[in-house]
């Protein structure tokens, strides 16, 4: 059984965009399961198997992108192709026919940030890739206040791409002949129009850039390090390592225009392990971002079945008014993708809860253990997004088993789907997002 895996790589070659394909052809008896083709695609990366934490396989297209189970039957996906578009897109039937899936191998959607420090550099070199994919093509948009943003990870690409630094060579009319490579159209684009603020625009970001060019130089980081600095730059990205769906909003308005006939507003719905985000697709801003302790959730399927039916995924959170000051807010988000949404949702607060769980039994063991009383570890004050392993170290006795739905993948966390399974219907929510 052969495949064709493409992987965000420029290897040698160090082509701008470059995708390598890797063919793999599966001996065992059919029929090839998602784990089977990461086995055969690791290896030829210079990547060992336990590197399934960092990468999961992907099934893409430009109508729907999904991350697979380790135990799926990838065929089994690749035929479907057609009923799954029908079910989770808006294609017509011509683009549903002419839509052709890849399979893809990406950051798997589960992988914690704080363990990318760890990483190789051949780890790395594919996040890296990854990463500037995503902010080529606007799913990672630094905000307004961070345009910072923007200059270190130029920096950071410069200095792999063209070395360190050189006075002599790296002008600033030399630097502004290449901004394309390193920023995005609408970054260099002019907040106005008119030929001399474009070039006024320009001149500065080119500025910008050579200081920060320079400063990152100085550094003489390895190239491991800049790979690694690239990430944790996109880390400070709200929707960094997100999976992204589409859908659309009813904008906001005032109860008296509710009966009117607005325009809805399309948006790309990132959601990562920190919370939901909202992108609108036409400016490629961020709408809003928010943490799963800020908001409850619910879904609703859609009436009856039709293809102007749409399935709704419900954030409620609280807000302010002028009028009425603390009060709840509700945002509906159509798609057809709602109910991926949500799986994607509850999988990311159960496995929130269970990091706080695991981090509590550290706690108690390590208070039993005698080593500290119990107003030092609570001065500690350890949070369960930050490090513990020298905890988890003293406790070593703990055995923790990361379990998603009852899954297990080698001990690692099993990855987002195409939620074929329906929610929990137990589910009774966690201390960081409930349902509605």
């Amino acid at each position: 059984m052969d495949f064709k895996v493409h992987v965000f790589d420029s290897g040698e070659e160090g082509k701008e965009g470059f995708a390598r394909v890797i063919s793999v052809r599966l001996t065992s008896p059919p029929p090839g399961k998602v784990v089977d083709v990461l086995a055969a695609v690791l290896p030829e990366l210079d990547l060992p198997f336990t590197a399934c934490a960092a990468f999961a396989l992907w099934c893409t297209s430009p109508l729907l992108e999904l991350q697979l189970k380790p135990e799926q039957k990838v065929r089994s996906i690749l035929n479907r192709w057609q009923e799954l578009l029908a079910k989770y897109t808006t294609a017509t039937a011509q683009e549903a026919k002419d839509d052709i899936p890849l399979l893809m191998l990406r950051r798997n959607c589960f992988l914690p940030k704080s363990q990318e420090r760890h990483l190789d550099e051949h780890h790395l070199r594919l996040l890296y890739n990854e990463a500037q994919f995503n902010i080529n093509t606007y799913r990672y948009v630094p905000g307004p206040a961070h345009t910072g943003d923007y200059y270190d990870l130029a920096a950071a690409k410069a200095c792999l791409d063209m070395g360190l630094f050189d006075p002599d060579r790296h002008t600033v009319a030399r630097l502004k002949s290449v901004l394309g490579r390193f920023f995005t159209p609408q970054f260099i684009k002019p907040r106005a129009s008119g030929q001399v603020l474009k070039r006024d625009r320009r001149d500065q970001i080119a500025s910008n850039f050579q200081r920060a060019y320079m400063h990152c130089s100085g550094l003489k980081l390895s190239t491991a390090h800049l790979y690694r600095h690239y990430l944790q730059v996109c880390g400070r990205i709200p929707a960094y390592g997100a999976v992204f769906f589409k859908g659309v909003i009813a904008p906001p308005r005032p109860s008296w225009m509710a009966l009117l006939d607005t325009e809805d507003v399309p948006v790309r719905v990132a959601i990562n392990p920190d919370g939901v985000h909202l992108i609108r697709e036409e400016k490629n801003d961020t709408l809003a971002n928010f943490a799963f302790a800020q908001i409850s959730w619910d879904y609703e399927k859609a009436q009856k079945e039709g293809e102007h039916e749409f399935a709704s995924l419900y954030l409620q959170f609280d807000g302010e008014t002028h009028m009425h000051g603390k009060c709840e807010h509700v945002i509906e988000i159509f798609s057809r993708q709602a109910p991926l949404m949500d799986a994607m949702i509850e999988q990311c607060v159960d496995m929130d809860k269970e990091e706080e769980d695991r981090v509590t039994e550290a706690r108690r063991c390590y208070l039993q253990s005698g080593r500290c009383e119990p107003t030092s570890l609570q001065s500690l004050h350890i949070d369960h997004k930050r490090e513990y392993n020298d905890i988890l170290s003293i406790a070593k006795h703990i055995s923790v088993r990361t379990c998603i739905r009852g899954e297990t993948f080698e001990g690692l966390p099993a990855p987002a789907a195409l939620a074929s399974l329906p929610p929990d219907p137990a589910y009774s929510g966690a201390q960081r997002a409930s349902r509605v």
